[in-house]
């Protein structure tokens, strides 16, 4: 860097100082745009949605909810059932091997 650019480095530095503006608030300032750009966004695409979409979305979303939920609702006793069954398991060429069960049930 030579010496004309150190000298407008501080200068921009003076000038800023003396307006009250530091590293933190171009951040917040940054923040503030960011955050303004990607709300405008998010409404300009909403608007951009007509109805049939937005129940399209619903639908789906619902739906991945209602698998989900029966899911979740059906698994234990799935799994309860398939811990009491008794599985043989045959294999030609090989004598029979039978699942190891805990003698509860007889």
């Amino acid at each position: 860097m030579n010496a004309q650019e150190i000298a407008v480095r501080q200068e921009i530095r003076q000038l800023l100082a003396e307006a009250g503006i530091n590293k933190e608030t171009i951040k917040d300032f940054a923040k503030q745009c960011i955050q303004e750009s990607v709300n405008k966004g998010i409404k300009q695409a909403y608007a951009e949605l007509d109805t049939e979409t937005l129940e399209r979305i619903a639908r789906n979303e619902v739906k991945s909810m209602a698998v989900s939920q029966i899911r979740n609702d059906i698994r234990g006793p799935v799994e309860n059932a398939l811990k009491n069954m008794k599985i043989t398991i045959e294999i030609p060429g090989l004598s029979q091997y039978p699942v190891p069960q805990d003698n509860k049930n007889g």
